[in-house]
């Protein structure tokens, strides 16, 4: 009888936890790992790319409220200006996005900066026939389509250039449609 008691006993003795911290188990662990990035995507700002349309006829680049959803779009951002866009000032020389459309088939949007440099769209470049494009009137600009950007121009393209700036620059694939015209109007 005593043999059988030992043997109850130790069978129904609970488990000795070593140490409670070190004995999650695997799904807690991966859990709190997805819980912590959320966190630290949160944040850092948008971990994923959005599609920002600018909302107003004319404005500054740099305006948050000019965008939607709010927020000034950043290099992994797709960009879309309607066509009753006009006029953008404070391009963000120095940075990138990762695609430029352009909507509509009519009238003119001028892209303008505070300051000379360079602005590189990483991924898609879009102008549709019957809109022209104006770069660089005021600051000149290089507007740089990069490596993997595809651009598909069916609209018109004026770049303001001078002997010591180059304005457009193609590293990737460029169609020009037969709508499509790329001006020089020279030192503006």
């Amino acid at each position: 009888m005593k043999k059988i008691e030992n043997l109850i006993r130790k069978n129904n003795q609970k488990p000795k936890i070593m140490n409670a911290r070190f004995t999650l188990s695997s799904r807690t662990l991966i859990l709190r790992a997805i819980m912590m990035m959320t966190l630290v995507l949160g944040l850092t700002g948008s971990g994923w790319a959005l599609t920002r349309t600018f909302n107003v006829d004319a404005g500054s680049w740099a305006t948050a409220g000019n965008w939607t959803p709010n927020g000034v779009p950043s290099s992994i951002d797709d960009v879309v200006f309607p066509s009753t866009v006009t006029s953008v000032t404070d391009v963000p020389v120095g940075s990138s996005i990762r695609s430029i459309t352009f909507e509509g088939t009519s009238g003119t949007i001028a892209l303008d900066a505070t300051s000379s440099g360079t602005f590189i769209v990483t991924r898609n470049f879009s102008l549709l026939a019957g809109r022209t494009l104006t770069i660089g009137s005021n600051v000149r600009f290089n507007l740089t389509l990069d490596t993997d950007c595809i651009a598909e121009i069916a609209g018109t393209i004026t770049i303001y250039s001078s002997s010591t700036n180059r304005i457009l620059l193609v590293n990737g694939d460029l169609t020009l449609s037969s709508t499509g015209l790329v001006n020089d109007a020279g030192t503006g």
